[in-house]
């Protein structure tokens, strides 16, 4: 893209706000532990609704340059304007990815500037996207565990084997003082053997800019528990590397998301990507897009359709990562429903609360109730929360593409994708509304 492309962007980013709201139900089932090892119901059940908003930053874009001299000439010129430029790499990343902070005691002069620096017709080398923020789920009544790292350093698995599934959540991080204290087997990919960050233990924490991953919202270890217990429960071997970009709020910036992404491309034995999240209507976002085709070789991504009911394949709804057209992608809504099996079709189900999409759309798995043990201090579970999404649709496709993968190994996963989708049940129902009407069912 030339320089006289992307700065248009730059005074769009200065002007346009934009939002939208996305939900997931949550439902939580408080109880104790008893000596028996059960769970005794304390109290009813309880719906709270989070609602999510998109909405640009004004004086913020993240640029993608072809070299570092195309950076420098951009950021010289601004400087010449009497802009204030504060420039911002990723963590552990690429020196030409970048997300720049631009200000100026004229706010008139930005527009002038921009139109002046479009005309530049020599130079080149350079994306940009706007940068926003943008939220997810609260789990309800998630409380923080106190922890210290070693916690995470037990945790960490060296046990490079062939049929072993390496997956990595970018989410909210997790909580690995509860599973450490519960007793879990070691099981997270240790990123320090071969992560740009030197001093990481396993993931990263974008948000920080630290190896802390700890979960202080919930998201994250929801969706890290409904992977690692569907995939316990079939004896497949994992690793999980988390990748924490959402904080305690749920809010997130669509910066710490491209990073972390990017981030995966450090390691080309990651197989899976789990991308329990996802925004609306920002179509020109060509850098996570980017990213995401990077790492096409050896990783799946599974991201999830969103909640709203709505057809993303519409222009007035389209919903990303999960409407990228890229052969490393998996879309995942969610559907309800009694299903009726006859053969490999299934009946007598619908997408629910999930958003669904023809062309956009390339599985479903159940919507929920999916139970989640909370843990107390000492590992001992305290609550179960039932948990309902596409992100947890999302999580549950993932561990079945994992056991899938560990039964076939040969080939990367990404060059697996459509026989895992031809092994999938059909929903004669769900054809106008799913890519091939492809449904995974439940445990």
């Amino acid at each position: 893209m030339m320089i006289k492309h992307i700065l248009p962007l730059l005074l769009i980013a200065f002007l346009t706000m934009q939002g939208c709201e996305e939900t997931e139900r949550i439902t939580l089932q408080e109880g104790v532990k008893t000596k028996n090892n059960t769970i005794k119901k304390t109290s009813t059940n309880r719906d709270r609704d989070k609602e999510g908003l998109v909405r640009i930053v004004p004086n913020k874009v993240v640029l993608k340059f072809k070299d570092l001299e195309v950076a420098e000439k951009l950021r010289r010129e601004l400087l010449r304007k009497r802009f204030k430029v504060k420039t911002e790499t990723c963590p552990c990343g690429i020196a030409t990815l970048q997300r720049w902070t631009l200000d100026h005691e004229d706010s008139g002069e930005v527009e002038g500037t921009i139109r002046s620096l479009s005309s530049d017709e020599g130079a080149g080398g350079v994306e940009g996207d706007q940068e926003f923020l943008f939220d997810i789920s609260r789990l309800v009544e998630y409380k923080t565990p106190d922890g210290a790292l070693d916690y995470l350093k037990s945790l960490v698995s060296y046990d490079d084997n062939d049929k072993q599934v390496n997956i990595a959540i970018i989410d909210t991080g997790i909580d690995y003082v509860g599973y450490a204290n519960s007793g879990a087997t070691p099981f997270l990919y240790p990123s320090q053997e071969m992560g740009p960050c030197g001093e990481s233990i396993s993931g990263w924490n974008f948000i920080d800019n630290t190896m802390e991953v700890r979960d202080d919202h919930g998201h994250g270890t929801a969706v890290t528990k409904i992977i690692t217990g569907t995939l316990d429960k079939r004896d497949v071997r994992y690793r999980i590397l988390p990748l924490k970009v959402f904080n305690e709020q749920g809010l997130g910036s669509y910066w710490d998301v491209v990073c972390a992404m990017g981030y995966v491309g450090h390691f080309p034995d990651i197989d899976i990507v789990n991308a329990s999240f996802g925004f609306y209507n920002l179509k020109k976002q060509e850098i996570l897009k980017g990213e995401i085709k990077k790492i096409s070789r050896n990783t799946l991504v599974m991201t999830s359709a969103g909640n709203l009911r709505l057809d993303t394949d519409s222009r007035q709804w389209s919903h990303f990562p999960s409407g990228y057209t890229l052969e490393n992608i998996l879309g995942i809504g969610g559907f309800d429903g009694r299903p009726r099996i006859k053969g490999n079709k299934v009946y007598n189900i619908g997408t629910g609360g999930s958003n669904y999409g023809r062309v956009s759309i390339d599985l479903t798995a159940p919507y929920g109730k999916y139970p989640i043990e909370i843990w107390d201090e000492k590992g001992n579970v305290s609550d179960i929360v039932y948990v309902t999404g596409s992100s947890f649709s999302t999580a549950y496709s993932t561990a079945r593409f994992a056991q899938f993968y560990s039964e076939n190994p040969s080939s990367p996963a990404p060059s697996q994708r459509h026989d895992f989708l031809a092994g999938s049940y059909i929903a004669p129902e769900l054809l106008p509304y799913i890519n091939g009407g492809h449904v995974l069912l439940g445990p």
